[in-house]
């Protein structure tokens, strides 16, 4: 069992907040009543298993009531994100979690890019204590004063880039009808989907 561990970045943990959100909304949607089975999307759930000793960037779990007194949970859904880690390492952390968790119905990985390496001005600088002290905009609030909203792959404030994105990559893997696990090695047919934002 191999440990892993990484500290979230901001950039990292906008893009899982946000996917929190709507997969937490969408899987309400589910005709399916609570008392029978209902979904719970969790960030950084610590999981301790055969393979990997982790915390997957957002989990989703199926509950089902079997007893009155008992729930059955599964994890069916495990998302990670390659930016504060590489991509090998991601890689190594999902094949893991495909082996621990039999019943997973979805790998999705996210790999955010940068066009230059993201570095912090340091807590101590003004232009930290002014951000720090200044009202979160709105997303219409935003144009108006950094302009085009097509340019939020670049936020620069006072001459300083605090981050430039080049692209987002998405890709998903599902386990198909039959098969045992998940096949991350599979990258050409109805098991894998894959998509690119920002680019």
């Amino acid at each position: 069992m191999r440990p892993l561990h990484s500290s979230p970045s901001a950039a990292h943990e906008c893009i899982l907040i946000t996917l929190n959100k709507d997969l937490s909304i969408i899987l309400a949607t589910i005709p399916i009543p609570p008392d029978i089975a209902c979904c719970q999307v969790g960030p950084n759930t610590g999981h301790r298993g055969d393979s990997i000793c982790g915390v997957p960037d957002l989990t989703v779990k199926m509950l089902s009531q079997r007893l009155e007194s008992h729930r059955l949970s599964r994890t069916i859904w495990v998302v990670e994100c390659a930016f504060s880690q590489s991509d090998a390492d991601v890689m190594h952390k999902l094949r893991a979690y495909t082996c621990d968790h039999p019943h997973l119905l979805v790998v999705f990985k996210i790999v955010i890019k940068q066009s230059a390496q993201w570095s912090s001005p340091g807590s101590t600088k003004s232009i930290v204590k002014n951000l720090r002290s200044s009202k979160l905009m709105t997303e219409e609030e935003w144009p108006g004063i950094y302009g085009d909203a097509k340019k939020y792959a670049e936020v620069v404030v006072d001459n300083y880039s605090w981050f430039s994105l080049s692209s987002v990559e998405l890709h998903f893997w599902i386990r198909k009808p039959g098969a045992t696990k998940i096949d991350l090695d599979c990258r050409d047919d109805d098991g894998y989907a894959f998509g690119v934002c920002h680019h």
